[in-house]
């Protein structure tokens, strides 16, 4: 820190305007934090501690945030390993396609899925026409799961083609070279390029799923918990 200070080439006019952003945004979180915890001002941790509900909402959050993340990358690794190293056609399509889950809205999406997953939906159709009388659930956990792997599998699949594209070709030669193939290449070869960038996209993925209100707040319940769901699924849907 000392040295930063006498380089010759500090500026301090240069960091104002970060330092500015960050004190703007502690102090947004600290007012907001504040207000929420003002809210419930006769709740004491004793009370929290004993509050199986919140508990239960909680572990439920960080669960499905955890779950949605892992899948997220491990599918996600598999589709970008695939889209790397096997030519097929229709490829560079289905790349734009999925690049279109980075803008689309998330309650559009979930429509989407209702329309497939839902009582009235696709699948649910397609059993009736088979005779299978079956039905999907697209409400609670794996409604959630869906959506999300929906949103973060295209993500951690360009995270893994972009990490296996900066292995050198003179790796891949000397793989070759030396008949390092399947399960070894992947470790010794892919694996290193693969932790570093993999790591902070399933902590990334972590986050957003933690913090998706719109996609929980949809799927998290269903028809039977929510009156205005019900009219909305059974008219539509």
């Amino acid at each position: 820190m000392i040295s930063l200070f006498s380089h010759p080439h500090f500026r301090p006019r240069h960091y104002i305007g970060g330092s500015a952003v960050i004190f703007f945004i502690v102090l947004l979180y600290t007012t907001s934090l504040s207000a929420v915890f003002s809210v419930g001002g006769n709740y004491s941790w004793e009370a929290f501690k004993q509050d199986d509900y919140l508990h239960q909402v909680i572990f439920f959050s960080f669960g499905q945030a955890f779950l949605s993340a892992l899948l997220s990358v491990l599918i996600g690794a598999l589709f970008g390993r695939a889209f790397f190293y096997q030519p097929f056609l229709g490829k560079p399509l289905i790349q734009r396609l999925l690049s279109l889950t980075f803008v689309l809205p998330a309650l559009l999406a979930i429509f989407g899925l209702l329309g497939i997953y839902g009582t009235m939906g696709w699948l649910s159709q397609l059993m009736q026409w088979l005779g299978i009388d079956w039905k999907p659930t697209i409400y609670g956990l794996n409604g959630i799961l869906i959506a999300h792997l929906f949103f973060n599998i295209p993500l951690a699949a360009r995270v893994t083609q972009q990490a296996l594209q900066a292995i050198p070709a003179e790796q891949h030669q000397l793989a070759a070279q030396l008949n390092i193939q399947g399960w070894q290449f992947f470790r010794l070869i892919e694996i290193p390029y693969l932790k570093n960038p993999l790591l902070p996209t399933f902590v990334l993925i972590f986050m957003l799923c933690f913090t998706s209100f719109t996609i929980v707040l949809s799927l998290g319940g269903g028809p039977q918990i929510a009156p205005w769901k019900s009219l909305f699924t059974k008219r539509f849907f």
